[in-house]
This record gives C-alpha cells, sequence and structure tokens, in this order.
C-alpha cells in the first residue's frame, strides 16, 4: 500500500526526490529489498532523481534474519509503504511517474512472481472505494489448480481509527455478502502529513467463505459457466476517513492487480 504526502524543497532545482520508507503497521519486522539490485534488510531509500532519469525500487518477500544471516522465507508481508515526493516546485512535481513493483520469491528462488502495484496519493485517497473481483467459491477450489484466489489488503490513511466494511455484489447488483475488518490503527499526524496507520489483509476464501450455495440463482447459472464468481467489491470506512485498499488476483501461476477506483 503506498501513501505519498507531496511538497516542495527550495534547495532543489531539478528533478525529484525520492524517498520510501516501511510504515509501522507492517506485518514483519524485516523486508526484503533495495534499488536496482543492490538489495538488503529494506528500511527507506533516498534517491534522487534528475529530470528524464529513474530507480526502481523492488518490495521482496519478507526475511528470517538469525546470527547476522538473512534469507527469505517466502511469506507475503504487507503493511504500508510510505513513498514522499519532492520537487523545487508543483510541475516538476506533477510531471513524476511513480509505479511500485512487488516481488514474491520462496527460500529456494524456484517460485518467483511479481505484480505492479498502483500507488494511492494521499491527496486523491477516499474513504469508499470499488473495483471488480473473480473468485472461485470455496466449494470449488480442492483439485482446481487453475482457480482464481483474491485477497485485499486495506490500510488507514487517517489519523482516526476506523473500520472498514467490504461488501461483494454479483454482476446483477444482489448483495452476496457483507463484513468488516477489526478496527484499524490511527495514523500518526505531523502537520498536513499523515503517516498510514493499520493495516489488514487477507484472502476472500478465509473472510468471505464465499460458496456456491451463497449464491443468487443468476448468479450461480453464471458461476457455472464461468467457473467463478464474478462481481464488484466495494469498501468503505467506518469513520468517513480515508483509505487505501489493494486487491489482488491469482489464478495458477499468475497474479493481477486489480485497478481499484475511489468513490464520491
Amino acid at each position: 500500500m503506498l501513501a505519498a504526502p507531496l511538497s516542495a524543497v527550495a534547495s532543489q532545482p531539478a528533478g525529484v526526490l525520492f524517498q520510501a520508507g516501511l510504515g509501522a503497521q507492517s506485518s514483519v519486522s524485516t523486508i526484503y529489498g533495495g534499488i536496482s539490485g543492490n538489495y538488503g534488510n529494506f528500511a527507506s531509500v533516498r534517491p534522487a532523481l534528475a529530470a528524464g532519469t529513474a530507480a526502481r525500487l523492488d518490495i521482496l518477500s519478507a526475511v528470517d534474519c538469525s546470527s547476522g544471516t538473512c534469507f527469505l522465507n517466502g511469506d507475503l508481508a504487507y503493511g504500508p509503504l510510505w513513498v514522499q515526493l519532492d520537487a523545487a516546485n508543483v510541475s516538476t512535481l506533477e510531471a513524476a511517474a511513480l509505479q511500485l513493483i512487488f516481488i514474491l520469491s520462496d527460500s529456494t528462488g524456484a517460485d518467483t512472481r511479481q505484480v505492479a502495484v498502483p500507488p494511492v496519493f494521499n491527496d486523491l485517497a477516499s474513504a469508499n472505494w470499488v473495483t471488480s473481483f473473480s473468485e472461485t467459491a470455496v466449494d470449488q477450489k480442492p483439485g482446481n489448480p487453475n482457480s482464481n484466489d483474491s485477497s485485499f489488503a486495506v490500510t488507514n490513511l487517517s489519523d482516526q481509527a476506523q473500520s472498514v466494511t467490504v461488501s461483494l455484489y454479483d454482476q446483477q447488483g444482489n448483495l452476496l455478502t457483507q463484513k468488516s475488518t477489526p478496527v484499524l490503527a490511527a495514523g500518526a499526524r505531523n502537520g498536513n502529513q499523515v503517516t498510514p496507520g493499520g493495516v489488514y489483509g487477507i484472502d476472500f476464501g478465509s473472510f468471505f467463505g464465499l460458496t456456491t450455495a451463497m449464491l443468487a440463482p443468476a448468479a450461480a447459472v453464471q458461476a457455472g459457466a464461468t467457473g467463478t464468481i464474478d462481481g464488484t467489491i466495494r469498501f468503505a470506512a467506518s469513520a468517513g476517513q480515508p483509505i487505501a485498499p489493494l486487491v489482488l488476483r491469482t489464478a495458477a501461476s499468475s497474479v493481477t492487480s486489480m485497478l481499484v477506483s475511489p468513490l464520491p
């Protein structure tokens, strides 16, 4: 998840200063990553980018460290990745493009996947978001290597604690199921800037337990034809304060980041 407060730095005449660090609510204490192949235990990076240049930031799997030795443990690490872009003027700042790449690698290195994760900018963040989903019913997953498995994570971008109601609708607009996350811790405010607060992430199967029997007749027919339950997912913050959701879908060896759009 990403929040990128924007500010100006008068001492930098050109280009953009790109700073990144992990928020306090990350699910693991150590994440392995870095820039341009120079990887280590990830905390923060501060490369200055002149006009027309770029930097690559890879956020890899969590690592276990003992006796001075660290190794990838293959777990998905989640939490807020907080990014700040600083420039000398607004036009330079608005010309900057930002894209995050997350790489998952198991401990052997044999299974490596990557997915582009879109940033959520603080000044554009909303309390309500919507996207589509495609999920195989939990009773149809066993023995199906190509099942669609969706998951989500949501970060609190507010200085108020709040939970998030997650609602699934079928393609006809019927509510399939609805559930709320635990209360997400408040972020820390520093002037106009709020460092991201609590994060909650889970897969659809564990969170919703969506079965074929839960579907309306029309949705059941559609699921039987396509092998998946398709529809819309909505996120609504209980306190009406900004949040940043992320939705991923895996099918066999592919991982897709779903486009999540803010609602008024």
